[in-house]
């Protein structure tokens, strides 16, 4: 019956491709997850999960995410010279 009235709606020659329907759920649940994470993070407070690092891991993070942004910086930088 949902079958029938799907056809109805979309006729079978002009249904989108399967990989249009599995991106479609994979994009939803990925939104899903995102929500989820939102929600939680939300909820406790980032003060709450920030504080089970130790100093040395937030340190390990600091210096890490400042590598990545100078990486960024000198690699847009080194595109706007050309």
């Amino acid at each position: 019956m949902i079958s029938g009235v799907a056809e109805a709606i979309i006729p079978v020659s002009q249904a989108p491709p399967w990989e249009v329907l599995v991106l479609g759920t994979a994009t939803g649940a990925v939104w899903m997850l995102v929500l989820l994470a939102r929600f939680v993070v939300v909820q406790t407070g980032p003060a709450v999960w920030l504080e089970q690092f130790s100093a040395a891991s937030v340190q390990l993070l600091r210096i890490w995410l400042s590598g990545w942004s100078d990486r960024l910086l000198g690699a847009a930088s080194g595109r706007s010279r050309r």
